[in-house]
């Protein structure tokens, strides 16, 4: 058997949890961060500053055209972004020598210690930290919205903070490819716009302000705030579907009997038809109230770690050697990283009730996924309020407004009653992020003037965006194709200016 190649000049070997990599030498200690579907993550530490980087390897990115494609706009996607609450690239590199051997690349962005998610567990954030943190969280929607990009799955595991509680957004854009591949995992409905979830209308760059909404309340109140269930719908032989596991919903009764069926709710617009069925401890508070310090160009986290997004906080907390933020516990890595399970909600959540007939066309979903979906609305609208006719008839598909117009009459609830101990001005705030109608939702640009953030408010610290073209993504392109613009994009780079100016720092257990 022959010896393996050496590595090309200026690289070195080595295997991480059984995958070769090879890397430039300037970056050692190569430490496993995690991996999910797409590829695989390694801490390193750039010799030239001393600077803690993470260095994504993508797995086979070349294996198929759909696989090209989607690592093709990654890499544009990074090389593009260049605002401190957005991730963006350091350095990008192959060891492949030549187009004929590009099998491989790597993706190096500032190392970050937790994700926000993780943050939440083991902090009651103060006001002042949650006010900051959802600013930084605008800016950087504010720049990927004037860049012509939606993010589409913003939640906890896509933002990631510093131990100077900096905030960046992991996974920009990514979703409008991954939406294909998502098998369900229903964390990720809980911070999705409505419009999203059910495909009803042509959805807009609303709906990242949505899901910043949902974050702000669940930092609020340590909980979340639309927590849909992940309970499956069966399908009877005769099309009639039922809703199970809910919360004062029995099980299935046996075919052919099982007593009498409860009085359907009161609808609007349509009758309903019968259902066939029967029936820890406080995480420690933070030490000290003050906000945190402004200023500085903070480390990230690199996009799309894992599957796409997908995986959610684990339940446990950091692990061993966790890195945490300066003034509170340990918070582990980011989930985005593969540092956290694909844990679901627990069972429970409201009861059957919504009319599903006629939904079975509403998205292309399996029946499970579509029950989720449809019970993840109906969290929203206890909360919101069923919407005015006006509203439906705007709804571009016909199943949805039969469906809307088929629920149960619901008044919207006062927010300051749900979001306990919030400010008068972050309860005003969202009551402007969570409106049902898209169209009515503030902007980013918009929430970041409200009065809640008076005493953040710089509008000379907001870079100007340059438009991302997507054009070139949409190409059909052969996979000989997309090797050779990939290959383009790669020795193209050019570093941004500030590269490894701040050192990423950790504090001990």
């Amino acid at each position: 058997m022959s010896a393996p190649a050496a590595a090309r000049k200026g690289f070195y070997r080595q295997e991480v949890t059984k995958t070769a990599w090879e890397v430039r030498v300037v970056y050692q200690d190569l430490q496993p961060v995690g991996s999910g579907a797409y590829g695989a993550v390694c801490s390193a530490v750039d010799t030239r500053t001393g600077a803690k980087v993470a260095i994504k390897k993508l797995y086979r990115p070349f294996q198929s055209e759909l696989f090209a494609k989607r690592a093709y706009r990654e890499l544009r996607l990074l090389k593009h972004m260049r605002h401190d609450n957005v991730i963006g690239l350091l350095d990008v590199f192959t060891p492949d020598e030549t187009l004929d051997d590009f099998t491989d690349f790597y993706l190096v962005m500032p190392f970050m210690g937790t994700d926000l998610g993780k943050l939440m567990k083991h902090e009651k954030l103060s006001d002042d930290r949650i006010q900051f943190l959802v600013y930084q969280m605008l800016k950087g929607l504010k720049y990927i919205h004037a860049a012509g990009v939606i993010h589409r799955d913003l939640k906890p595991g896509n933002l990631v903070v510093n131990e100077d509680c900096e905030l960046k957004i992991l996974d920009f854009g990514l979703a409008r490819q991954a939406d294909s591949e998502m098998t369900g995992y229903v964390v990720t409905r809980w911070y999705r716009a409505p419009e999203v979830i059910l495909n009803w209308m042509r959805y807009t760059q609303t709906v990242d302000i949505w899901s910043v909404g949902c974050i702000m309340a669940e930092m609020i109140t340590g909980k979340t705030l639309f927590r849909g269930s992940d309970r499956i719908l069966h399908l009877e032989p005769g099309g009639a579907p039922l809703l199970l596991g809910g919360r004062g919903a029995g099980p299935p009764p046996p075919r052919g009997g099982g007593g009498p069926a409860p009085r359907p709710p009161r609808r609007r617009g349509v009758p309903a038809p019968a259902p066939p069925g029967g029936g820890g401890p406080p995480p420690p508070p933070p030490r000290g109230g003050a906000p945190p310090r402004r200023g500085g160009r903070g480390p990230g986290l690199p996009s799309s770690w894992g599957g796409g997004g997908r995986d959610s906080p684990p339940p446990g907390g950091a692990g061993g050697g966790a890195p945490l933020l300066r003034g509170g516990r340990g918070a582990g890595l980011p989930s985005s990283w593969g540092g956290g399970g694909r844990d679901s909600p627990p069972p429970g959540g409201a009861g059957a009730g919504a009319p599903l007939h006629q939904l079975r066309t509403l998205v292309p979903r399996c029946a499970p996924d579509l029950s989720r979906d449809l019970d993840q609305l109906k969290e929203i609208m206890k909360v919101t309020g069923t919407p005015p006719e006006e509203f439906v008839q705007r709804l571009q598909s016909a199943d949805a407004k039969n469906y809307m117009k088929g629920l149960p009459e619901l008044e919207k609830k006062d927010f300051a009653s749900v979001l306990t101990n919030a400010s008068p001005l972050a309860v005003n705030l969202l009551e402007k992020m969570l409106v049902l109608d898209a169209e009515r939702r503030v902007t980013a640009a918009e929430a970041l003037t409200h009065p809640y953030f008076e005493s953040l408010q710089d509008t000379e610290d907001e870079p100007k965006a340059q438009k991302y073209d997507e054009s070139f993504d949409d190409v059909d392109r052969t996979l000989d194709e997309w090797k050779r613009v990939t290959y383009k994009e790669v020795l193209s780079f050019k570093p941004p200016q500030q590269l490894g100016t701040k050192v990423s720092k950790e504090t001990a257990l």
